[in-house]
């Protein structure tokens, strides 16, 4: 552990079970790790505004990704996050439902669905976006048709669980699985 905060530092709060629900890119080209930058052991680390998404490369380099106040004082965890190509990302948390932004514009955050709040992961499998939740109306739900940026795009949910709390999962590329 380091006193001193690196510009790639990501941890995640470590209180909170649905946080850190890493997802891969829809080119295949990163894995999402949702965050935040702060040091191990610091002081509430959520609930702040040094939100981040990190980018993990395929050699194995972490890359800054995004940051910014995406579920900033009052608005609770940044648990997943998911990115077409590094371009476009989409974020889930306990509170606001499905967070869109940029890469060019981090800071510019639109509510793309909030169908459901209180969200664990988000994935795009097959050009389609996909949230999951375990609280109100748990399961997973596709939300919009493909990758929806504008604000207020209904999402529906195609599974119901029978033990509650859904997590991760995943769509095979021919859709049937």
């Amino acid at each position: 552990s380091s006193s001193t905060l690196g510009a790639n530092d990501i941890v995640i709060s470590g209180s909170a079970a649905a946080a850190g629900q890493i997802s891969r890119s829809e080119n295949g080209r990163y894995i999402l790790i949702p965050g935040y930058n702060a040091l191990i052991g610091a002081a509430n680390t959520t609930f702040t505004t040094n939100s981040v998404v990190r980018t993990l490369n395929g050699s194995g380099t972490m890359g800054a990704g995004i940051s910014g106040a995406f579920y900033s004082s009052g608005n609770n965890n940044l648990r997943g996050a998911t990115s077409d190509d590094g371009t476009n990302f989409w974020m889930s948390g306990s509170s606001l439902g499905i967070i869109h932004t940029t890469a060019s514009s981090p800071t510019t955050l639109t509510t793309v669905s909030s169908t459901s709040t209180n969200n664990r992961a988000v994935f795009i499998f097959n050009g389609q976006l996909y949230l999951t939740t375990g609280a109100g109306s748990q399961g997973i739900y596709s939300v919009g048709t493909g990758k929806p940026t504008t604000a207020s795009t209904a999402a529906s949910r195609l599974f119901t669980p029978t033990n509650n709390d859904v997590y991760g999962f995943a769509i095979s590329p021919d859709g049937l699985t």
